[in-house]
């Protein structure tokens, strides 16, 4: 990675089965499993999609929460100019 190159920040969720616990929650479930908690994690990559972070996140953890970790996670490493934030829905 180069400064003014790009990055990419996607976030999802799975709902969870187990035992183990300590990450998992009930809050929105993107795989439509309702009656099920879940985990939610979020991907920085640069423009190719090769993974630059990842976290994982309570399953209660709203979208725009997991923003600013990430930025500042990532501009520890490179110099950044400017940020933007868009949201893709219904694809």
């Amino acid at each position: 990675m180069h400064e003014g190159n790009e990055v990419l920040y996607g976030l999802s969720g799975s709902y969870y089965e187990g035992r183990c616990r300590s990450l998992v929650r009930y809050g929105h479930n993107r795989d439509g499993k309702r009656d099920r908690p879940t985990i939610v994690y979020g991907v920085l990559t640069d423009p190719e999609g090769r993974p630059l972070s990842v976290e994982v996140y309570p399953g209660n953890t709203g979208d725009a929460i997991t923003v600013p970790g990430q930025v500042k996670n990532y501009a520890s490493v490179l110099t950044c100019h400017a940020w933007c934030w868009w949201e893709i829905t219904g694809c």
